[in-house]
C-alpha cells in the first residue's frame, strides 16, 4: 500500500502537479476524450516515484470539462506558459495516448501518457515523464490517476468544486473565470 501524502508542501506540490497534468493532457482536442458522466468523481493520484497517494473529489459537468479543455489549449498554445514542440495524440481501441515534449521556463518535460476509458464513468491514466534539468534532484516520474464516477454531486456543491486533503476550492476560479471561490474547510 502506498502511504498517503502528509506534508502541506508535498500536498501543494502534488495538487499543482495534478492540475498541471490535467491541463496539459486536456491540451488535446475534445473529440479525443469521451465526455465524463456529470456528477461527483473520485480521483486517486499515486506518485509511484515518491511512493505517495492523494484522493480528490470533484463535481463535474459539461461546462467544467469544456473549460478545462479550453484552458489546456490556452496554456499549451502560442503565448501560453508551456510551449510544446511535440504533441502526438493517438486514439487506441480503449483510450488515447499522448506523447509530448514541452518547455516551461528553463525545463524540458518529455511525457508519455496513456488513458484507458471504461465508458463515461471511469478511466485510468499512467503518465511517465522526464524533466531536464531535474526538479529537486528528480528527473523521472510516474503518476497514475484512477478516476471513477461516484454519485450525483452533493447538494451544497457546484460544478467545478474540488475537495483535496488541503481543503475545498473551485477549479473554475483556479483556471480564471472567477465563478468559484476558494474555501478553507471541507464540505
Amino acid at each position: 500500500m502506498i502511504p498517503r501524502a502528509r506534508s502541506p508542501s508535498m500536498l501543494t506540490t502534488k495538487m499543482t502537479a495534478l492540475v498541471g497534468a490535467l491541463l496539459a493532457c486536456v491540451g488535446a482536442s475534445a473529440q479525443d476524450f469521451p465526455a465524463r458522466k456529470p456528477g461527483l468523481w473520485e480521483i486517486v493520484i499515486e506518485s509511484e516515484t515518491r511512493g505517495t497517494a492523494m484522493t480528490t473529489r470533484m463535481c463535474i459537468d459539461p461546462s467544467v470539462d469544456r473549460r478545462m479543455m479550453e484552458r489546456g489549449h490556452a496554456m499549451n498554445g502560442p503565448g501560453g506558459r508551456m510551449q510544446c514542440s511535440k504533441r502526438d495524440i493517438k486514439a487506441t481501441a480503449s483510450g488515447v495516448t499522448i506523447d509530448s515534449v514541452c518547455t516551461l521556463g528553463e525545463r524540458t518535460m518529455t511525457t508519455h501518457a496513456e488513458t484507458v476509458f471504461q465508458g463515461n464513468g471511469a478511466y485510468r491514466t499512467v503518465i511517465d515523464s522526464k524533466t531536464t534539468p531535474p526538479i529537486a534532484g528528480r528527473g523521472d516520474s510516474r503518476v497514475v490517476q484512477n478516476a471513477k464516477w461516484v454519485s450525483a454531486c452533493p447538494t451544497d456543491w457546484k460544478p467545478g468544486d474540488m475537495e483535496t486533503p488541503m481543503g475545498k476550492f473551485n477549479v473554475n476560479a483556479m483556471i480564471g473565470d472567477g465563478s468559484g471561490a476558494r474555501s478553507a474547510g471541507k464540505p
